[in-house]
């Protein structure tokens, strides 16, 4: 597994969830520590103090280690659910990053984000791939798929449109 300072964050990851997690297991914060080196992260007591007070959210891996050493869901960690799911979730609950399921899937890096955020059409030959990489059905999928941007706040790709020309003569004029 990955250390935990690698640079991809789990967006939607829930502080709280994972203190109610932690405290059902009874388990203190340096046990969890221990637990989770044990799992193969290199991390210390301050990575899950950040965690816990949401001033850092840890990786797609460590959200996954979290869920293993804590007997839960990844997704119980999250304030995502399996109903409302997006790609991204998907993602995050197999604790990948964006560039490893786009070289699964055998796609650029920049195309998966832009079929993560719902810029891209999702064709059924990448839907089978992402079903495989992600351990899903593909209708679960394309599902997922359909909901990317449809929330408020959302990272839906925007179309920028060029800004109007002026009229030469206008330019010349403006000078």
């Amino acid at each position: 597994m990955a250390g935990a300072q690698g640079r991809a964050r789990v967006a939607n990851f829930d502080p709280a969830a994972l203190v109610r997690a932690r405290t059902k297991r009874r388990l203190s914060q340096d046990a969890l520590v221990e637990a989770l080196v044990a799992e193969g992260l290199r991390l210390d007591r301050s990575h899950v103090i950040r965690w816990e007070k949401g001033r850092q959210a840890p990786s797609p891996a460590s959200l996954v280690a979290l869920a293993t050493v804590l007997e839960v869901q990844p997704w119980e960690l999250t304030t995502a659910r399996p109903s409302s799911a997006e790609l991204a979730d998907l993602r995050v609950w197999t604790g990948q990053t964006q560039t490893e399921v786009a070289e699964r899937v055998g796609m650029p890096r920049s195309s998966y984000v832009l079929l993560e955020r719902g810029g891209l059409p999702l064709r059924t030959e990448v839907a089978d791939a992402l079903a495989e990489a992600l351990g899903r059905r593909p209708q679960e999928v394309k599902r997922a798929f359909a909901r990317a941007g449809q929330h408020e706040g959302s990272a839906r790709l925007r179309v920028r449109r060029p800004a109007p020309q002026r009229p030469p003569e206008a330019r010349k004029r403006g000078r």
